[in-house]
């Protein structure tokens, strides 16, 4: 082991708190001590959390343009060619259970 290096708190209300770290593994920045308060930090903003804010206002036109994008498109209906009903393309036909020639999935009398 290295030698010992002494550390000492700055707190001005109680007493230092005083430990010893190895200096194989003392750390290259300032420690501190779980309760302590940072130097230089006002206490009050120590626990504040930090958020993002953006740096300007979206004007309308950005936000408009940025939510061009977002609008819903109708659902494509096809006619089944087996029994003349709407049903998604790609799919079986909710009333005939059509699916191509040659293949048809029995359905139920309830949709």
């Amino acid at each position: 082991m290295g030698a010992g290096l002494l550390l000492a708190s700055l707190r001005p209300s109680a007493a230092p708190i005083r430990r010893v770290v190895d200096m194989d593994s003392a750390p290259k920045y300032p420690v501190r001590l779980a309760g302590e308060p940072l130097a230089g930090v006002n206490p009050a903003f120590e626990e504040t959390p930090t958020m993002a804010v953006p740096a300007f206002r979206t004007s309308p036109a950005r936000k408009r343009k940025r939510r061009s994008h977002h609008a819903l498109s109708r659902t494509n209906l096809v006619e089944c060619p087996s029994c003349g009903a709407t049903k998604h393309p790609h799919a079986a036909c909710r009333e005939c259970g059509f699916v191509r020639p040659g293949l048809t999935l029995k359905t139920s009398g309830t949709v």
